[in-house]
Parts: structure tokens; C-alpha cells; sequence
């Protein structure tokens, strides 16, 4: 989502007691827009303690998301599985276009 709504990556908190982007209101307009949903106060509760959980760290700091390796943009929502409940192993709705290619990248990150 930050990509599509053009966030610059420089945007992004590491060092926050919760990853996430600092945006203005016109990139919140923007991605609402573009399919993001606003919680409910304990939808948003569970949803960071599911990030606090399996967000990647390293050194202390939160690691910036990295969805643009995939040819195909993912229009389902799947790179964000921390938030969106679904599994890691299949985070994409069947007719996400990136769902194949995120299957074969499980599989071979599995093999490694």
C-alpha cells in the first residue's frame, strides 16, 4: 500500500514502539482510496499485537517491508499477513496476481 500511494520509505518508523509509516492526511485520503480499511480501537489493538509478534526485527529496530520483488502487484492485501490474519504460507486471496509467485517464493525460502 505505502508504494501505491507513493510513501517514501524514508517515512518509515524503525525505531517506533510500532513499525508503521508517518503520512499526511492527503496519503491517508490516498489509501483509504486505494482499498485501506480504518479499525475499530480493539480491531487495531489485536492487529499490533499480531504485528509486535511477527514483525522482523534486527538490532533492536523494526525492518522496513519489502513487497516490491514480485512482478505482479499484489491488489489483495497479502503482503501484509501480519495484519491481515491470513497465514505467511498463503497470505493472498486465490485471485491476487501475485498469489503463484509468492507460493514459489514460500516454497523455495522453505528449501533454504
Amino acid at each position: 500500500m505505502a508504494v501505491r500511494i507513493g510513501v517514501d520509505p524514508k517515512w518509515f518508523q524503525a525505531n517506533a514502539s510500532m513499525p508503521h509509516f508517518d503520512i499526511c492526511k492527503t496519503k491517508k485520503a490516498l489509501a483509504l482510496a486505494a482499498g485501506a480499511v480504518e479499525l475499530e480501537r480493539r480491531e487495531f489493538v489485536a492487529a499490533m499485537k499480531r504485528i509486535r509478534q511477527t514483525w522482523p526485527q534486527k538490532n533492536g529496530k523494526w525492518l522496513l517491508p519489502v513487497v516490491g520483488s514480485f512482478k505482479n502487484y499484489c491488489t489483495c492485501g497479502g503482503y501484509a499477513w501480519q495484519m491481515n490474519g491470513r497465514p505467511e504460507a498463503q497470505p493472498h486471496m486465490e485471485w491476487c496476481p501475485q498469489r503463484q509467485e509468492y507460493a514459489e517464493w514460500w516454497a523455495a525460502k522453505q528449501r533454504s
